[in-house]
């Protein structure tokens, strides 16, 4: 509830968030995400990478063409 809020609140004020729950959410092996201390694990880092890149390709297509081309 508190990340819709903070969403909504975001986009009120012309902001474009990024929000990856969706795609944690959709992972079927949810404790390959983390490792033992919580953190992301490699597994989780990718599916937060991705994500972002899928999001700025959508969103922001010039940020993303800079992003590729490094």
């Amino acid at each position: 509830a508190m990340q819709a809020t903070l969403i909504s609140i975001v986009k009120t004020a012309g902001l474009d968030p990024f929000d990856p729950r969706a795609v944690f959410m959709a992972y079927p092996e949810k404790r390959s995400m983390y490792l033992p201390d919580w953190h992301y694990s490699p597994v989780g880092d990718k599916l937060l990478l991705d994500a972002l890149l899928e999001h700025l390709k959508k969103n922001h297509p010039e940020t993303a063409r800079r992003l590729d081309a490094q």
